[in-house]
C-alpha cells in the first residue's frame, strides 16, 4: 500500500496524494475510512505506541547522562583529573546513543506529523500528539512529559554555575 500525503482542504474534507502528478484524490464524510488515515487508525496508534518506546529510552539515557554529570562535577570540585578522563569517555559514549535515539524520535514524530497534517511535521509538539493517542498512550506520554521536564530541570541545575567557580571583576 502506498504512503499518502494526507492534506486538509478548505471544505472539510481531505486529500490523499501519493506524491505522483494527478494522484491525489479527495474523501469526503467517513465512508472510506481507511483512506482517510484517521488518528485512531491503528497505524497510527502504532507509531505513538513506538514513539512511547523510544521516548522512554531516550529517557533512561538522559538520566544515565545526568549521573555522568553529577561525577564529572564531584571530580571536578575534588580535583580528581584521573577521574575526569573515564568520565569523559563515558559521557561521549553516552551522547553518541541519545544522538542515534533522537534521530528515532525525529522520525517517528516526523511521520506523525505528516498523518496530522502538520504544516510542518518535525516540529509537532507532544501536546499535539497527546491530542490524538489513545487513553493508555496519553497517559504514558504524559508521564514521559513530566520524566523530560524533571530531568531537565535537576540538569539546570547540575550545569548552574556555583559561585566557587565565578570571579568578580571590578
Amino acid at each position: 500500500m502506498p504512503k499518502y500525503l494526507v492534506q486538509g482542504t478548505h471544505r472539510g474534507s481531505i486529500r490523499l496524494s501519493d506524491n505522483r502528478k494527478g494522484s491525489g484524490r479527495r474523501i469526503h464524510g467517513t465512508s472510506e475510512s481507511e483512506a482517510t488515515m484517521k488518528p485512531h487508525d491503528r497505524e497510527f496508534q502504532g507509531l505513538i505506541t513506538q514513539l512511547v518506546a523510544t521516548l522512554q529510552e531516550e529517557v533512561r539515557q538522559h538520566q544515565r547522562l545526568l549521573k555522568v554529570v553529577r561525577k564529572k562535577k564531584d571530580a571536578f570540585l575534588n580535583e580528581a583529573p584521573e577521574e575526569l578522563d573515564s568520565l569523559l569517555r563515558a559521557e561521549r559514549e553516552m551522547l553518541t546513543g541519545a544522538v542515534a535515539v533522537e534521530r528515532d524520535r525525529i522520525a517517528l514524530v516526523t511521520e506523525l506529523g505528516q498523518w496530522l497534517g502538520h504544516a510542518h511535521p518535525a516540529r509537532l509538539r507532544l501536546a499535539e500528539i497527546i491530542l490524538h493517542a489513545d487513553p493508555e498512550s496519553r497517559d504514558e506520554l504524559l508521564d514521559l512529559r513530566e520524566e523530560f521536564r524533571d530531568v531537565a530541570d535537576e540538569l539546570d541545575d547540575l550545569v548552574s554555575v556555583d559561585p566557587i567557580f565565578t570571579r568578580h571583576r571590578k
